[in-house]
């Protein structure tokens, strides 16, 4: 309900579980524009925005039980330990894009399914701010998950 032409000065405050917070201090004064300008200022604005960061690209990761992280990944150093496995930085053959890999040791039936249980779930989890998996190998005793770094 604002009216065109005018100016205006804005106080904010935020509500949530914990309470009511004080008012921020005054905005700079804003003009109220008609709305033409507004949508030519909004496109130009969208724009910029698609031009420094572009949708991620997702992929549905399949486990590759055929073929071996090595065969297309170049292993490099340990970046971290865990319960589960290690962390290694992986440099992409083809396109020498850097990964991490998540390596398994997984002898069993109910590890190699807490795994596969793993991957469909980051499967479905799509946003820019979650690493995604890019790539993942099965063999005998081990599995690696090739995530985004």
């Amino acid at each position: 309900n604002l009216l065109q032409d005018r100016e205006y000065k804005f106080r904010v405050r935020a509500t949530n579980i914990h309470g009511t917070s004080e008012p921020s201090q005054e905005s700079e004064p804003v003009t109220y524009k008609e709305k033409e300008e507004e949508h030519k200022e909004e496109e130009a604005e969208v724009s910029d925005d698609e031009e420094k960061e572009s949708e991620p690209e997702y992929r549905d990761v399949t486990l590759n039980s055929s073929e071996k992280v090595t065969d297309y990944y170049d292993v490099e150093e340990r970046l971290g330990t865990g319960k589960f496995g290690q962390v290694f930085r992986i440099v992409e053959k083809k396109s020498r894009k850097i990964y991490a890999g998540k390596f398994f040791k997984a002898y069993s039936a109910k590890d190699k399914e807490g795994i596969r249980q793993e991957i469909a779930i980051m499967n479905c989890l799509h946003h820019p701010k979650l690493v995604q998996c890019v790539d993942a190998f099965e063999s005998k005793a081990d599995m690696v998950m090739v995530l985004e770094l």
